[in-house]
């Protein structure tokens, strides 16, 4: 049976913040996932490496993110090869930028010993994290014993990026924004915006005359998040005066 669900997202909501329950609340977002994977000191290059070969056809249970494979670019693992000692000061946008894709998962994999040591480096809307993981008596050569490793990755991957969205509707923030405005249609416009994104629980107007407007708003998640819903709208917000300014994108 197929059921079709119509639901009130601010009954949803009241109920959670009742049960005390966060939610998160990802948008999909295309990411460039780049994996190195050293064997024994020897990088592999991306023909070779598993991770890459296999990367899509693991599936993962609500994925929002539509992982982007890179070429096989010699020039890349020669620049790898460089910098083999030092790989923690590996420049990624180095790897990532010719791809116009801000996003990226990148992926150092150092196999020794039986022993395999991986760290990931994300970067998500500008928010950068990193994770390391440890797997012991691994057989390199065991595709069998690799999916697992590989699933676990990618499932890390995606929770980065919806750690990255938790929305607590017990703790919604607030701050206060100046908007300036031409006429009264804009003003009208940016009310009618902020009804419709979903983060924004309540916003009171403070003070309006004829050129600017004065908001208290209040929203779930964190500052990033609220900027970045808002410039959907057609809006920049940016705090450069010590206080938080509206602006029309141009």
């Amino acid at each position: 049976a197929i059921f079709k669900i119509f639901y009130n997202s601010n009954e949803v909501k009241k109920l959670l913040k009742d049960k005390n329950i966060s939610f998160s609340q990802p948008e999909n977002i295309d990411v460039v996932f780049f994996p190195i994977l050293f064997i024994n000191n020897e990088v592999q290059s991306l023909s070779e490496n598993y991770f890459y070969k296999k990367w899509s056809d693991v599936i993962v249970y609500n994925e929002s993110i539509n992982f982007i494979l890179p070429i096989d670019d010699i020039e890349d693992f020669s620049k790898i090869k460089k910098m083999e000692n030092n790989l923690d000061e590996l420049n990624v946008n180095d790897f990532v930028d010719k791809y116009n894709i801000n996003n990226y998962a990148f992926v150092i994999m150092n196999y020794k010993v039986k022993n395999l040591t991986i760290h990931i480096k994300t970067n998500f809307n500008n928010n950068k994290t990193t994770k390391n993981i440890f797997y012991k008596n691994i057989d390199i050569s065991d595709e069998n014993s690799l999916e697992p490793i590989l699933k676990n990755i990618k499932k890390i991957i995606i929770d980065i990026w919806k750690e990255d969205n938790v929305i607590n509707l017990l703790m919604p923030l607030s701050i206060k924004l100046k908007f300036l405005h031409n006429d009264l249609s804009d003003y009208e416009e940016l009310k009618n915006t902020f009804s419709k994104i979903k983060i924004i629980d309540n916003f009171i107007l403070k003070e309006f005359n004829i050129n600017y407007s004065f908001f208290k708003l209040y929203y779930y998640g964190n500052p990033k998040k609220l900027k970045n819903e808002i410039k959907k709208f057609g809006y920049n917000l940016i705090n450069e005066k010590g206080y938080w300014e509206l602006y029309l994108s141009e």
